[in-house]
């Protein structure tokens, strides 16, 4: 029997307040690789009782361990499974977990359905077109009530942005946990970043659909000088792994960097997605089981692949996806026997180009403009990814000098967990009641710090987007600290300015400004 941690029976609590108070919506719930999705779902699918549910993910591994969980957790309720790769077609129990590709042509056999969740929802198509569109849109003519619920832990898409906004088939986004909180809590592992010589040299390789042409990228990144380069680097920097998996741009890129790991003696195999299912299966067996200690692949082992223990990646496929990056990242979140941390070799550039995990830039919309690196610098000593503000690296410790004030820094990457935190001293707080330049009410609170600086917290309570979510962290922020804050007034904003501040404030990394990520009342 399954016991569920306290932030997942947060984040299912959120997500059927939400489905009550908002009918006819889709929400979309946001929890990180690793954060038990498949728990949560599970969990859901049970408190559905009597109602038809269909559970839509894309690969043969994810509708495996969301079944497993759902049994784990419930052995008593009957789940049917239709996958052509789990060699099982049935649709005979209110409960139905299947593969979009083996039951996109199958909704009349389905029929009435109640409620669809779909495991990584961001590949959802946002034109309205492909299979996961075809089967919902011929399920809601078939029951128009239906709802649809989505699991990301990346809510954004390639030339869209987030998959919630503009006309989206999603509404809105439960929030569950954090990569830092789950990491605090112990139920993720670290990420640390480390800064290669050795790098791609992209500047021929041209653009469509928002990321770079993959003919040209896997010629651009396949040379057999780079790649024996790169083998050579991957070896050095993880004498102490035991695990290392690498992302390359094409199945020819993907075999050499195979066979020069071979020829430079580490035992390695290639995936991809013509590799068939039973050597598939052999190999990732083995690789789990410490027979392989490499893995090459292409595109198949970002999602639906679960190896605790995996404590190296290797960075080799360029893409300008976030949500790919922190996919690929994300294998190394399981927490690990042997180690507290799974070490990421960035030879694709994506830590500057996407930002840290903790805050990543999402992409924008088609259009819009891109923006530049974050300022950052690598440890001379163990090559840690560093923010530039970074004195002491929070890998070994060394201590960096002063910077000559008169010299040009020139920076290339940024600290993947977003770790470097500023903290402050509040000697005073003050709340208001404004309008923002689109006209809705907010709330806006200011903590004045010790060293006369002002710190802003926005909470858009009128903004169809964030209202949901700033009422809910105005809650749990007056819950948390016996304060009232409703009514949502001027004058109540003067009561609460005279409320004792917090003794504290620590603020983060997002993307290029800082957020406040927690107060503390006490010393």
């Amino acid at each position: 029997m399954i016991e569920l941690r306290d932030y997942q029976k947060q984040t299912i609590k959120d997500l059927f307040d939400y489905i009550r108070d908002n009918p006819g919506k889709n929400p979309c719930v946001s929890i990180p690789t690793g954060g038990g999705k498949s728990v949560i779902i599970a969990e859901i699918v049970r408190r559905a009782k009597n109602k038809k549910v269909l559970m839509l993910t894309h690969v043969k591994e994810l509708i495996q361990q969301n079944a497993d969980k759902l049994h784990a957790l419930d052995p008593t309720i009957p789940l049917s499974i239709f996958s052509a790769g789990l060699k099982s077609k049935s649709l005979i129990n209110n409960v139905v977990y299947a593969g979009i590709q083996s039951v996109y042509k199958k909704a009349k056999q389905i029929g009435h359905i109640d409620a669809v969740i779909v495991d990584e929802c961001h590949l959802i198509s946002h034109k309205g077109e492909g299979t996961y569109h075809k089967l919902l849109d011929e399920l809601k003519s078939i029951n128009p009530k239906m709802i649809i619920i989505g699991f990301t832990a990346s809510p954004y898409r390639l030339g869209h942005g987030y998959i919630y906004e503009d006309d989206a088939l999603f509404d809105d986004i439960i929030e569950g946990a954090t990569i830092q909180q789950l990491q605090h809590l112990g139920f993720l592992a670290k990420l640390h970043s480390k800064f290669t010589k050795t790098h791609f040299d992209l500047s021929n390789v041209h653009k469509r659909g928002g990321d770079w042409v993959e003919s040209e990228l896997q010629e651009a990144c396949d040379d057999p000088l780079t790649n024996q380069e790169i083998v050579k680097e991957i070896i050095a920097k993880s004498q102490d792994r035991k695990s290392i998996l690498i992302f390359c741009t094409g199945i020819e890129h993907a075999e050499n960097i195979k066979n020069e790991m071979i020829r430079q003696g580490v035992t390695t195999e290639c995936v991809t997605g013509l590799t068939d299912s039973d050597d598939r299966d052999w190999m990732l067996n083995a690789f789990k089981d410490g027979r392989i200690r490499a893995i090459t692949n292409v595109g198949v082992l970002t999602t639906g692949f679960d190896h605790p223990n995996l404590d190296c990646i290797a960075l080799l496929r360029p893409t300008m996806s976030p949500g790919l990056y922190l996919q690929m990242v994300g294998r190394g979140f399981r927490i690990k026997e042997h180690t507290d941390h799974c070490k990421i070799l960035d030879f694709a550039g994506l830590v500057s180009l996407h930002g840290p995990v903790t805050a990543i830039r999402p992409p924008k919309k088609k259009g819009g403009k891109g923006e530049g690196p974050p300022p950052c610098k690598n440890c001379p000593e163990c090559g840690e990814i560093l923010p530039v503000q970074a004195t002491e690296c929070s890998a070994c410790g060394y201590i960096f000098k002063a910077p000559d004030p008169n010299s040009a820094l020139y920076l290339h990457d940024d600290d993947i967990m977003g770790n470097h935190e500023t903290k402050f001293v509040v000697y005073n707080w003050l709340w208001r009641l404004e309008t923002s330049k689109a006209g809705y009410k907010q709330i806006v609170t200011y903590y004045y710090d010790n060293r006369g600086k002002i710190h802003k917290e926005y909470f858009g309570i009128e903004h169809p987007k964030t209202s949901r979510r700033a009422k809910w962290k105005l809650a749990n922020l007056g819950e948390s600290y016996n304060m009232i804050i409703d009514p949502m007034s001027h004058e109540h904003m003067k009561i609460l300015s005279n409320k004792t501040p917090p003794k504290c404030l620590i603020l983060e990394p997002n993307g290029d400004f800082k957020k406040i990520k927690e107060l503390h009342w006490h010393e």
